[in-house]
């Protein structure tokens, strides 16, 4: 059955009237942006007053869009990160050097997902010192392109540059929670009322990271995966530059969460939610209803 029969079989069953329909949740991807030809449009020549909003797995994934892209640092560093993934997956001979020196191969990188740059943090954050070897081999190696040393001399010098090993820490500190969070949301087992409490216990945990403590051990750690960074006149003052980056990162986090799921709070949004559980048969998305619209 097409996707528009299907919409409709499920709206017949639900007994809710075409003109009358004015919800869905589909998957963000394949959907919202189908608003010319693809199932959105489709849905609006039957139902007009639908509205489409986010599901609140893909609500989180706005949150780390954005969240870790208002910085300028964060954009070159996930530019950096993504490109390391790229780098292996388009050479055999160069998977084979990560083979044998790490043993973990780095996940592929999808654009549309936050978690699939979660995996390759993590993955490059474990094996830090393997990486390098990884990069100074292949650049050694007499069997290597001039491409191939390029790159490998472009991500060893990242690696070894203590401001990539300070904004690895510090992101995949935090991906640690949202990673949590995101397959809570993706999961059809929890109820909506359950994801909101997670949500709220993630906020809390990122926020308790938002001290000087949790900067020192993030710094330190960062010092011994590189080397301290370049004094600018003294070294308090450029790690106070550190400082600055890393509460700007976990403000801009928290400030995504709350705008991103503030809506869900109110007692009207609430109660449609509860309302709305009980037509999980009109579901069409994989994972979490959490839009309600304007009736």
């Amino acid at each position: 059955m097409t996707s528009e029969g299907t919409v409709q079989l499920r709206l017949r069953i639900c007994t809710i009237g075409y003109m009358n329909y004015t919800h869905n949740a589909l998957n963000y991807t394949c959907v919202m942006s189908g608003h010319l030809t693809g199932l959105q449009a489709r849905v609006k020549e039957v139902a007009p007053n639908a509205l489409f909003t986010h599901c609140l797995a893909h609500r989180l994934n706005l949150v780390l869009q954005h969240g870790c892209s208002i910085n300028a640092k964060c954009r070159i560093f996930f530019a950096n990160l993504t490109g390391i993934p790229a780098y292996f997956h388009n050479s055999t001979s160069r998977t084979n050097f990560v083979d044998t020196i790490v043993g973990k191969r780095i996940s592929q990188f999808v654009e549309t997902r936050w978690s699939s740059r979660s995996k390759i943090l993590h993955t490059i954050v474990n094996e830090w010192s393997g990486f390098i070897n990884v990069f100074d081999c292949i650049s050694k190696d007499p069997k290597s392109s001039s491409e191939t040393i390029c790159g490998a001399i472009g991500h060893f010098k990242n690696l070894k540059t203590f401001e990539f090993a300070f904004l690895a820490l510090i992101i995949s500190d935090i991906f640690i929670y949202t990673d949590n969070l995101f397959n809570i949301l993706q999961n059809k087992s929890f109820d909506v009322e359950f994801c909101l409490i997670k949500i709220n216990i993630t906020y809390d945990l990122i926020n308790k990271k938002r001290n000087e403590p949790e900067f020192l051990k993030l710094f330190n750690q960062a010092v011994t995966l590189t080397k301290p960074p370049k004094a600018t006149r003294n070294e308090s003052n450029n790690q106070s530059n550190f400082k600055i980056l890393f509460y700007e990162i976990i403000d801009n986090i928290l400030m995504q969460l709350n705008t991103r799921f503030q809506d869900l709070y109110s007692s009207r949004i609430r109660m449609l939610l509860l309302v709305l559980l009980l037509l999980r048969g009109c579901y069409t998305c994989s994972c979490k209803m959490c839009c309600i619209l304007h009736m």
